[in-house]
């Protein structure tokens, strides 16, 4: 039996806009709501000794895109390390071992197993 099928994605014409602008970001801060997931880009400055992050962008992404991002973001990244080897992360930028919460009602012992299992693949795959 064949396998059902939606219909057809159409053929996308991407346009940039005449403010379109490309920006570089080294550091990642998140803030979610019920609507969609925030993502505020920044760049390290250390400059005169101090380590600093200089926030300049921020784009909003509803929750459907978000699950798509992650698809294609592993999709990009499996294809770069076949091609180039795995991507080494210093140690001191690795994420922490989840810390184990005070209140163990059950959610947040859910939420605290589902963060360590994907912490262990993560660290695993370095």
């Amino acid at each position: 039996m064949p396998e059902a099928t939606g219909p057809e994605a159409p053929v996308v014409d991407y346009r940039r806009s005449e403010d379109f602008s490309s920006v570089y970001a080294n550091n990642l801060v998140f803030e979610a709501s019920v609507w969609d997931l925030k993502v505020i880009l920044g760049e390290l400055d250390q400059r005169g000794g101090k380590i600093a992050v200089e926030q300049h962008t921020a784009v909003s992404i509803p929750w459907v895109q978000v699950k798509l991002l992650c698809y294609w973001l592993r999709l990009n990244l499996e294809i770069y390390e076949m091609s180039n080897g795995k991507i080494h992360i210093p140690q001191g930028v690795r994420p922490p071992v989840p810390p184990e919460p005070e209140s163990k009602d059950a959610q947040n012992m859910a939420l605290f197993e589902l963060a360590k299992r994907l912490h262990q693949e993560f660290m695993a795959g370095l």
